[in-house]
């Protein structure tokens, strides 16, 4: 019988636009008297008090499913069961009440419910933002906190897990895994969710950390049907990942501060725009881009990401694409303006999209690791003019990629580990650009 529940979200909708319908052919028959549109309403009611009676029955089906607690579904709960009583008791009296003002009252009470039932309901789906997640910034202005992107860390006092794990596990994790919907039967909105795990077990792997269920549910292909988050969400960024499998494998502690951990130089790294202050670089001016052009690259399987709410900026990521062929090269350049991180790890890109790529006048990070890419495709960046971060750990460039590694003058990052660039190559990076931070 539970199988019949996962039919709730489907129905749910009949009701809501049969009373929705039926409300606005009120007003038409109160205007116009037509008996036939009196009975067009009651014929609408009868089928909405019909499908609410059915769609709070599968409703009650799903929630015996679990993943779903808290006062949000009480609410959703009663509400439903009552949209389908009244609609029904209304159903049955509309044709005998004689006042005006009793109707427009029973049409007023079957609204507000259903408005309640309705509102509970998304907000158990979406999480509780689902109203204002994509509104305009004067209605987010309203319900929304500021964002807290200018206040910076103090690295002897920040919280490893509070500060750094939490922000982004809210964002990117919690619609699904909260104190009202517990996909999986697991919720990280608190510590004690988080050590209770789901139904699948423990997130922590005490002896083996790298082998976590959690980090293995993220480390699954995108459209594997257990990836973590599933696909059509929010992807965790690089950094983001990084962050969490550093957390995790210094023991998933809730308790420790950042310099308890001593962050490797990696960690560091990230977490830089957090400790100090933000690189000039991204105080880019740009007009934002088309809302087509951004579902373009989404529907070309394109991770598309704003840097910030408030921020015309975007970063990309085309990591694992076997292939980035000239289509989606040329939905690339229709936001070139905008594009100021690119992640190209383990990709198909080549020397000829390279050249693309750098005419994005506002690049700033781009990460190419783990392709096959060469010297001749780096040397379409020696001029360019705000590229400071630089990823190409285990690619083929040699030696002959320094002339133009140093000819880039806005480079502050440079991670050559694993290429084929010598020991001499080496010494003259640092030689010329003592200040260029190398990964080798």
């Amino acid at each position: 019988m539970d199988y019949f529940g996962t039919f709730h979200p489907l129905i749910l909708h009949l009701p809501i636009g049969l009373l929705i319908a039926a409300f606005g052919l009120e007003w038409v028959y109160r205007k116009s008297k037509h008996h036939l549109i009196d009975r067009s309403i009651q014929l609408l009611l009868g089928l909405a008090a019909l499908t609410a009676v059915v769609s709070a029955g599968l409703g009650l089906l799903l929630a015996r499913q679990g993943g779903y607690e808290g006062a949000g579904l009480e609410i959703h709960r009663w509400s439903g069961i009552a949209v389908a009583v009244l609609s029904t008791v209304f159903y049955f009296l509309r044709p005998r009440l004689q006042s005006k003002k009793y109707i427009w009252s029973g049409w007023i009470i079957n609204i507000m419910v259903l408005t309640i039932a309705g509102h509970y309901g998304g907000s158990l789906t979406h999480g509780e933002g689902y109203l204002v997640e994509k509104a305009p910034g004067f209605i987010k202005n309203l319900f929304e906190t500021a964002e807290l992107e200018n206040t910076y860390l103090n690295p002897d006092s920040a919280m490893v897990y509070a500060d750094l794990i939490q922000p982004v596990v809210e964002k990117k994790c919690q619609s699904c895994h909260n104190e009202t919907k517990k996909q999986g039967n697991l919720n990280l909105a608190n510590v004690s969710g988080w050590e209770k795990g789901g139904k699948n077990g423990t997130l922590l792997n005490q002896e083996k950390p790298a082998e976590s269920l959690l980090l293995q549910r993220i480390f699954l292909p995108l459209e594997h049907d257990e990836h973590m988050p599933p696909s059509g969400k929010p992807q965790l960024l690089p950094d983001e990942v990084a962050l969490i499998e550093w957390w995790i494998a210094g023991g998933m502690s809730f308790e420790k501060r950042l310099a308890d951990l001593n962050p490797v130089a990696r960690i560091n790294r990230i977490l830089q725009p957090k400790l100090a202050k933000p690189d000039p670089y991204l105080a880019i001016e740009a007009e934002e881009a088309s809302a087509a052009s951004i579902k373009a690259l989404q529907e070309a399987g394109i991770t598309v990401l704003a840097l910030s709410q408030k921020s015309p900026l975007l970063e990309v990521s085309l990591a694992g694409h076997d292939t980035i062929d000239n289509h989606k090269i040329d939905l690339l350049k229709k936001v070139k303006e905008q594009i100021v991180r690119m992640d190209f790890r383990f990709s198909g890109i080549s020397d000829q999209d390279l050249k693309e790529i750098a005419s994005f006048p506002n690049l700033v990070h781009l990460s190419l690791q783990h392709t096959d890419i060469t010297d001749q495709g780096l040397a379409h960046f020696k001029k360019h003019p705000r590229l400071q971060h630089l990823n190409v750990y285990e690619t083929p460039i040699t030696d002959e990629s320094i002339a133009n590694l140093l000819a880039i003058n806005s480079l502050k990052e440079l991670f050559i580990w694993n290429t084929k660039i010598s020991e001499t190559g080496l010494k003259k990076l640092q030689q010329v650009k003592p200040y260029l931070e190398l990964g080798i």
